[in-house]
């Protein structure tokens, strides 16, 4: 999350459209998108999770399904593994991301984060804001999608509060949307069993509340 939700991320990008689409002519503008496309997919190419990516790309056909299932089988019930990226819930009905329930990685539900921790990152939303509001934007919105993990409650563990502790944090000037009291309302329905993502019905919950939060915006605005 601290790599996404800070204010020299934010500039990165949005002062960077600003300068093209005041300084560069349309042709310059072609070359300028085509040229972050190309970086955007440069930076990515070597992402940890390529391997998996080109297996899932070369390798998801139709006919290869029972052959990788029958070896999945195999290395759970024989040997009791799984892929080192993946983790099985304790109920045995879900499939995490391994670094989502793993405490030594930044990511996951369970890591330690100091109160020193969550006011750093208040002051960086709050930076945040002030940064777009000096721009014109007459509202911002945060929205921090909670693990899966920390919505389905299968490890039968206490999670680090994350969200719910930046967002009653005394010096947090902002609104942040958090959708985990949706999401948990037959939690097992909203997300994919075999996916670390919520499903349909998931996004649903996120999206209604998403416009009614826009819909809010509007009316006080008026």
């Amino acid at each position: 999350m601290s790599g996404l939700l800070n204010l020299n991320s934010v500039k990165a990008r949005l002062d960077k459209e600003e300068a093209t689409n005041s300084e560069l002519t349309m042709r310059q503008k072609i070359a300028f998108f085509t040229s972050e496309i190309d970086r955007v997919i440069k930076e990515n190419l070597y992402h940890q999770s390529l391997e998996a990516n080109i297996e899932f790309a070369w390798f998801n056909f139709g006919f290869w399904e029972p052959l990788k299932e029958f070896k999945a089988d195999f290395n759970l019930n024989f040997f009791g593994r799984v892929d080192k990226e993946v983790a099985i819930s304790k109920d045995q009905n879900f499939l995490y991301l391994a670094e989502t329930i793993n405490p030594a990685h930044v990511g996951s539900s369970f890591s330690d984060i100091s109160e020193a921790q969550i006011k750093t990152q208040v002051t960086e939303l709050n930076a945040i804001q002030d940064y777009y509001k000096a721009k014109g934007f007459d509202e911002v919105l945060f929205s921090i999608i909670p693990n899966p993990v920390s919505v389905l409650r299968t490890e039968n563990r206490p999670d680090n509060q994350l969200i719910q502790r930046i967002k009653s944090h005394p010096d947090f000037k902002g609104k942040l949307m958090d959708a985990t009291e949706g999401l948990s309302k037959n939690a097992a329905s909203n997300f994919f069993t075999s996916d670390s993502h919520w499903n349909q019905r998931g996004a649903k919950i996120w999206l209604d509340q998403l416009n009614t939060q826009l819909n809010r915006f509007v009316y006080l605005g008026n």
